[in-house]
């Protein structure tokens, strides 16, 4: 019985996959299928010569990834810093080894979006925080390299989302920064500050109790709010704050085990996808009547090869699909699965991202032991 060729998915990821070796990737690089040839240029391993070449793709989202990787030559960069789509100068833009040259070029692209990556890149910062455009300033605030005398000045900017950044910055924004703007008229800002895990506990104690909804969801995220607050913030009357305190990696096992037997779904779900959940809580939220819950479980990076086996054979394919996604699931399963019609469809955007939440989302897992997909000439679509 001959063996079916590995399906788009499965050679997406070995596409992304940095172990991948190079002659691998060169033979990707010309597959027939875009997204595939996407990712082989966004995979840091992929040579520059392979990345030259995938440069000249007709797809604008395969030449985005040539002109965001890190391997691409000088060369190539500023030769696509020319490209007629933006979202290819955007990635040039962004890139740390692109010549300064050529970011001084792109600091005057007529797009925003451009310059506003161009902000972003740490050899530029300081001239950007000063960019008539909102949304460039907000990218300097949200630049890990933004040095602590810049973000002080961007934390009283008029603009809320440029404060916002600043707020969300997890990397070079003080204490001092974090205690002014936990006390800002805009929620947006309270928010981001009780999301940033460099914010003090105490500032966490006082916007739990904030009445704007999203604020509070902001300290539910936060893996530094203690675990007793995580416990009163699972209680809350509005969803979305019991969701995210329930699916925190640091709430107590204790008040995981007795949500997991909550009434709303969602709170469930997020429970069956927390990797502090004990292994028996697992087993029960496995047998949940809702899908989501079921997905949940399956996705868990935490959740062991036999429950993952029972998975394998739920009613959904959803649940099925995230059994595939799971790093714990047995090879023999995993060739199952790929052998079977449950997971033949090409990937978009969102096929790997659990609804909720995100750094629930699994990371996918290669099949190596699937044959190399066969040549064919290139029919694309030119989609620039």
């Amino acid at each position: 019985m001959s063996v079916k060729q590995p399906t788009v998915k499965a050679r997406s990821q070995i596409a992304k996959d940095s172990n991948t070796p190079l002659d691998t990737l060169a033979a990707l690089a010309s597959d027939e299928n875009k997204y595939v040839r996407q990712l082989v240029a966004k995979n840091i391993k992929t040579s520059p010569e392979i990345l030259t070449l995938l440069s000249l793709d007709e797809s604008k989202n395969v030449r985005a990834g040539v002109a965001g990787n890190p391997s691409t030559s000088a060369k190539t960069l500023t030769i696509l810093s020319k490209d007629d789509d933006e979202s290819v100068r955007a990635g040039v833009a962004r890139n740390p080894g692109t010549p300064a040259e050529t970011l001084v070029a792109l600091s005057e692209d007529e797009e925003a979006m451009v310059r506003r990556q161009v902000s972003e890149n740490p050899k530029t910062l300081t001239a950007f925080s000063k960019d008539k455009d909102p949304s460039v300033r907000e990218s300097v605030g949200r630049n890990g390299n933004t040095p602590v005398e810049i973000l002080t000045a961007l934390s009283q900017d008029n603009e809320a989302r440029v404060r916002q950044s600043v707020a969300a910055n997890r990397y070079n924004t003080s204490v001092e920064i974090l205690t002014a703007l936990s006390k800002d008229m805009d929620p947006s800002v309270r928010e981001s500050v009780g999301g940033n895990e460099k914010t003090p506990i105490e500032i966490l104690i006082a916007l739990s109790n904030d009445d704007n909804e999203g604020v509070r969801r902001g300290v539910a995220i936060n893996r530094n709010t203690p675990e007793e607050l995580l416990a009163v913030l699972s209680q809350d009357d509005e969803p979305g704050v019991r969701h995210w305190a329930a699916g925190n990696s640091s709430i107590s096992v204790e008040t995981l085990v007795a949500l997991s037997t909550f009434e709303d779904s969602g709170v469930r779900s997020a429970v069956a996808g927390n990797p502090s959940t004990p292994l028996e809580t697992l087993v029960a939220l496995s047998k949940d009547e809702e899908m989501w819950v079921r997905k949940a479980v399956a996705y868990n990076r935490n959740t062991p090869p036999e429950i993952l086996i029972a998975l394998s054979n739920d009613k959904d394919e959803d649940v099925i699909e995230a059994v595939a996604y799971n790093r714990n699931t047995p090879p023999e399963i995993l060739d199952t699965l790929s052998r079977s019609n449950q997971a033949t469809s090409e990937p978009s955007d969102g096929d790997d991202a659990f609804y909720y939440p995100k750094r629930h989302q699994a990371s996918t897992r290669k099949i190596a032991h699937k044959k190399a997909p066969v040549k064919k000439k290139p029919t694309r679509d030119n989609d620039k």
